[in-house]
């Protein structure tokens, strides 16, 4: 049950924020004034960048993977001895955050296309893919945060959520990949939108090639 809490407590977090906030954006989106404000904007990459950075930080609600190896407590030498590589073991340890975030990510990129409509599903997809690279990256690189620096000695799982100082590895993580955006919204200012796209992901994926 101890992986099982954090995934739980991210999703009631996620539907929870999802009831309350949908129906007041669907009021806001429904305005006159911006529907116009909106019709006037003009979806570009920083926009995109925009939507990325916030994506990143919704990925801040779930402890999964940074708690993936302490949750283990003092049973976590255990993954010394099973017959399972520990490339896998990281795989697989990374998959509950990524598919909660995936519902974050979901969530956003339907608010994205409700609200833009005219931006094409080839731009939502591009987006889609560079929002689950960037869920990915995310997830792996907290689980080697726990890894490297694990909160083994608990006496409940209150301890690992809320003593964990991990979670400013998280908000670091968080910064970088902003400034990451914001240095490629520079350097890739001027070209076409779908390939602006494409190098981002491509950037994002390199990065987690490298990490696992």
């Amino acid at each position: 049950m101890q992986c099982v809490y954090p995934m739980i407590i991210s999703l009631i977090t996620v539907i929870i924020i999802s009831i309350i906030l949908l129906p007041k954006l669907n009021e806001v989106l429904n305005n006159p004034d911006i529907k116009q404000l909106i019709g006037n904007l003009e979806f570009d990459l920083s926009i995109v960048y925009i939507i990325l950075s916030g994506i990143q930080v919704l990925f801040m609600i779930s402890p999964a993977s940074l708690t993936s190896i302490s949750r283990d407590g003092k049973n976590a030498s255990f993954m010394k001895y099973i017959p399972i590589s520990y490339f896998r073991q990281i795989l697989y340890k990374g998959l509950p955050q990524i598919f909660i975030n995936s519902i974050s990510v979901i969530i956003i990129i339907g608010i994205l296309y409700y609200a833009f409509p005219s931006i094409g599903i080839v731009n939502v997809l591009l987006v889609f893919i560079s929002s689950m690279i960037l869920n990915a990256l995310n997830s792996y690189s907290m689980i080697i945060v726990d890894l490297l620096n694990p909160k083994l000695e608990w006496d409940s799982e209150y301890e690992i959520l809320k003593q964990n100082n991990n979670r400013y590895f998280q908000y670091a993580f968080t910064v970088i990949v902003i400034l990451i955006l914001v240095y490629l919204n520079k350097v890739l200012e001027g070209i076409n939108l779908n390939l602006a796209i494409i190098i981002t992901s491509i950037v994002f994926l390199f990065i987690l090639i490298i990490e696992l």
